[in-house]
């Protein structure tokens, strides 16, 4: 035999088995397409985790110019509960807009903590969303005290107002969602009676 044929003879062996076809190579390559799978899986995680430290850095320095932080922000007064449960999960799921909002919160209150409370009710929810509320979701209404946003105004109303109780602190704004639909009807009366 000669050295053509002796390699023709291994190549042919080569093509015949394919270089996959033993046991101990098939094995070889699930475990690194497992293996590679996991390192990109832990890629993507540190992708995401840098991307949420830039965007926080980005936010420290310079938030006013973050659109859709302030798309978040346009949202305010909600005015329905799609949009509600929609700021609610961004809320829950983004630790920047957090953040954001509660500096936007924060600089609308004052030492008077009952008007702080009103001011921040008024800036979160419209008096036609309050009517569907109550503070803890008496009578199939949605209960506002187990919102994201009441967590957030809880905590910029009790950082910025240390002698403030969480029982204290519930009291206006328990206030404010019993009288929402006495000024809901007394804004379609002003609104008709300017439209006649």
């Amino acid at each position: 035999m000669s050295v053509t044929e002796v390699n023709d003879s291994q190549n042919n062996t080569i093509n015949d088995d394919g270089p996959f076809n033993s046991h101990e190579t098939q094995i070889w390559l699930i475990k690194s397409i497992a293996q590679l799978k996991s390192d990109v899986s832990i890629i993507k995680k540190s992708v995401n985790a840098n991307h949420q430290l830039l965007k926080q850095l980005l936010f420290d320095n310079h938030p006013e110019n973050d659109l859709e932080l302030d798309t978040l922000i346009s949202h305010f007064p909600i005015g329905n509960e799609t949009v509600l449960f929609e700021i609610e999960e961004k809320l829950t799921t983004d630790n920047i807009a957090n953040k954001y909002l509660v500096k936007k919160m924060s600089n609308l209150i004052s030492s008077d903590y009952k008007q702080s409370s009103f001011c921040l009710m008024r800036f979160l929810i419209t008096n036609e969303l309050a009517t569907k509320m109550t503070f803890f979701g008496k009578t199939s209404k949605l209960a506002f005290g187990s919102l994201k946003l009441y967590a957030i105004l809880e905590k910029v109303m009790l950082k910025n107002n240390p002698e403030l109780t969480i029982k204290k602190l519930q009291e206006p704004i328990q206030s404010w969602l019993r009288h929402a639909n006495e000024r809901f009807t007394k804004q379609n009366i002003h609104v008709d009676n300017e439209q006649h």
